[in-house]
């Protein structure tokens, strides 16, 4: 077994949303927010395959999130998918039924080859948003965005994880004087819209570890936000200096790249999501 382990993501942002995971031979996609050629060019750029993605993974149906599936499942219709039913049907006018499709539900871990993957809900407004975290031998992620407000029960998911991917969308003061209408500004400050930096440094100082390697800050506005006004306001948040935190954008970012450490085995109990 290779013991890579490699993320990148592709693209982060209100335009689309889609990262990629590798922990040993087991190749995850979270999200297709963008078009299926972007995203095949995002993997192969770092030499991996669609061809070899052992499962793709949506968070929720909104179309940055889920925008370039139909292309995708086209081009590679054996791909298994994974989400709640929810998303699933609320995806149904966006792409057909995939041929292989698992439904998940919150706090019904699961396993995808060496990854146990454990969704949990989160306040948004879609049909059943779930963030994820993922545990293998030697690595755990959180991942979650696209959430109005954040509740200890997410919190607890997100706890000792060498990687976090944290939405920080907004800055509410640019919020408040930028040139969204109304509506927009109150669905987006809304309890079920996007998280603030105020409160994701709010999150982050509530789960952050002297362990923590990366801090990856997602889903950044373009017009309500800047990558540099986020990492100020949200480094503090951090214990020592030794994490690294970046903000992603509608761009490919940089891979990173841990190598495997001793972690303790997840305790919760898990399904077979995929059988090899």
């Amino acid at each position: 077994m290779d013991d890579t382990i490699k993320i990148r993501i592709l693209a982060s942002g209100s335009k689309g949303n889609s990262a990629f995971v590798r922990v040993g031979d087991t190749r995850l996609l979270i999200d297709a927010g963008i078009s299926c050629r972007r995203i095949v060019h995002g993997l192969r750029d770092i030499d991996e395959s669609p061809e070899d993605l052992d499962a793709v993974l949506l968070t929720h149906e909104h179309s940055d999130h889920v925008k370039g599936m139909r292309v995708f499942l086209n081009n590679y219709p054996e791909t298994h998918v994974f989400s709640t039913r929810g998303t699933l049907v609320g995806c149904e006018e966006r792409f057909p039924m995939p041929q292989n499709w698992t439904p998940i539900a919150a706090d019904g871990p699961f396993r995808v080859g060496e990854v146990t993957v454990d969704p949990f809900e989160l306040l948004h407004d879609a049909s059943e948003p779930t963030g994820f975290r993922l545990d293998a031998s030697g690595f755990s992620m959180g991942f979650v965005t696209d959430l109005g407000y954040w509740t200890d029960e997410i919190a607890e998911h997100l706890l000792g994880c060498r990687v976090l991917v944290v939405e920080a969308n907004h800055d509410p003061h640019m919020l408040r004087t930028g040139p969204y209408p109304a509506f927009l500004k109150r669905r987006i400050a809304s309890s079920r819209g996007h998280l603030s930096n105020e409160q994701a440094r709010a999150l982050v100082s509530r789960i952050a570890h002297p362990e923590l390697e990366w801090l990856v800050l997602a889903h950044l506005s373009e017009k309500n936000n800047a990558p540099e006004l986020a990492i100020d306001e949200i480094s503090p948040a951090l214990p020592t200096g030794d994490t690294n935190i970046i903000a992603a954008s509608k761009e490919p970012g940089q891979p990173i790249e841990l190598a495997p450490s001793e972690l303790p085995p997840s305790t919760r109990p898990v399904k077979q999501g995929v059988l090899f």
